[in-house]
């Protein structure tokens, strides 16, 4: 018995067994973060210690979780003939976090671009202020939210119902 695309994209929809490792991921960044403000920045009596210097490391983690969550959800969903990166024009955010881990991670020099746009510098905390832009409180979960819409937005498009 076929399934109907109807049923294929409730399916999808159900079951995105990435976005789980990516909550558990954002979870425990969370947490890094809260004992970073707990015990290291609330005793900082001196003022010595930079709040966007100590977060930007976490927050690299996290770029580079997200980057693998859009990664791998693109290419999970097109199809044998489309290339995964028609996807990351959809949602800006996931331009801005493309172009974050490729700073990171120094694969090109693509992110000078984006970065432009965004008035990123990268010698003042560009991965820091790219994770305010995406969320202005900082909240790696509603980043993730959005990245999870924004996946939603694929299995529509490569499930249509008649």
């Amino acid at each position: 018995m076929d399934l109907t695309n109807r049923e294929l994209r409730s399916l999808v929809l159900s079951f995105d067994p990435s976005f789980s490792r990516l909550e558990n991921i954002v979870e425990g960044l969370n947490n890094g973060i809260e004992h970073l403000y707990g015990s290291e920045l609330c005793i900082d009596w001196y003022g010595t210690m930079d709040e966007k210097h100590e977060c930007e490391t976490i927050y690299r983690l996290a770029v580079l979780a997200f980057e693998t969550y859009i990664i791998s959800s693109a290419t999970d969903l097109c199809n044998e003939d489309e290339s995964p990166e028609q996807f990351y024009d959809l949602l800006q955010d996931v331009i801005l976090i493309l172009a974050l881990s490729d700073y990171v991670t120094s694969k090109t020099d693509r992110y000078k671009q984006v970065f432009e746009k965004y008035d990123l510098d990268v010698t003042n905390y560009p991965i820091y202020n790219g994770i305010k832009i995406l969320n202005k409180n900082r909240d790696l979960i509603q980043i993730s939210k959005i990245l999870k819409s924004w996946r939603n937005q694929i299995v529509y498009i490569q499930y249509k119902v008649d």
